[in-house]
């Protein structure tokens, strides 16, 4: 870097620091402009290859306490597939869930959304899932 660049990048940060510089960035962000700037830059960003893995790993630390290496190993031993049906998570619609015990927060295992899904309707009560066996069995629908 030369001396003239560094000297320029220390006067631009001099700016960014001023009282002048955070009002004027604030008066951009507040404009219709400014907002319309951000949001195209922070789509382009999230639909990024590097955007969506980085989204991934805030999510799962935030909501499972998770890294996205033990989610990787997850997916490794469960072969890529849904703990229920079996189904390849590249098949899935939306991939793969994070399947988790809502009392404890304890996770599970990774599901397809449909099977995390049916748990979640039946309030991941075995008895009403069981119900709902029985009804399929009696009515001669169970095969699948």
């Amino acid at each position: 870097m030369t001396k003239t660049s560094r000297h320029a990048l220390e006067v631009m940060k001099k700016y960014r620091l001023s009282d002048r510089g955070i009002k004027m960035r604030k008066k951009w962000r507040t404009s219709k402009k400014g907002r319309i700037s951000a949001k195209k830059t922070s789509a382009r960003w999230y639909s990024t290859k590097h955007g969506k893995e980085v989204t991934k790993a805030i999510s799962l630390r935030h909501y499972f306490g998770m890294s996205i290496d033990e989610y990787k190993d997850m997916l490794k031993k469960q072969n890529n597939r849904c703990a229920i049906c079996g189904i390849n998570f590249d098949d899935a619609y939306r991939g793969a869930c994070v399947d988790h015990d809502h009392s404890s927060n304890k996770v599970r295992a990774l599901l397809c959304q449909r099977c995390n899904h049916g748990i979640g309707f039946f309030t991941e009560d075995i008895s009403k899932l069981q119900s709902a066996i029985d009804y399929l069995v009696k009515f001669g629908e169970g095969g699948g």
